[in-house]
């Protein structure tokens, strides 16, 4: 996820780059990155392939539930807090503008 949102970063600020960027965030990953990624991603999404707890335990044991749906709440609260901003700062920074999927 770090490099993710690092590349996002770099290809908004060194490259100049204006065109669509949708991220895929990570089970588990920080509202730190989470908050990076939203800075520079037009939209963002939660990469969520697991249809129940009994799956994702059998699947991949040394995850659980709440790490899945955790980033969706990040970027939920990212997305809000940065409307409120926008509309006491015109300038304040947008974060992910297009929105959130999944």
């Amino acid at each position: 996820m770090e490099r993710m949102a690092r590349v996002a970063k770099d290809l908004r600020q060194q490259h100049r780059f204006n065109g669509y960027i949708h991220l895929k965030t990570i089970p588990g990953a920080s509202r730190k990155l989470v908050n990076e990624a939203g800075l520079y991603a037009d939209r963002i999404s939660v990469n969520i392939e697991i249809p129940n707890e009994n799956s994702l335990r059998y699947l991949a044991p040394e995850k659980n539930f709440r790490s899945v749906f955790e980033p969706m709440k990040y970027i939920q609260q990212g997305v809000l807090e940065s409307s409120e901003e926008r509309k006491k700062y015109r300038h304040a920074p947008r974060f992910a503008p297009a929105g959130q999927s999944t």
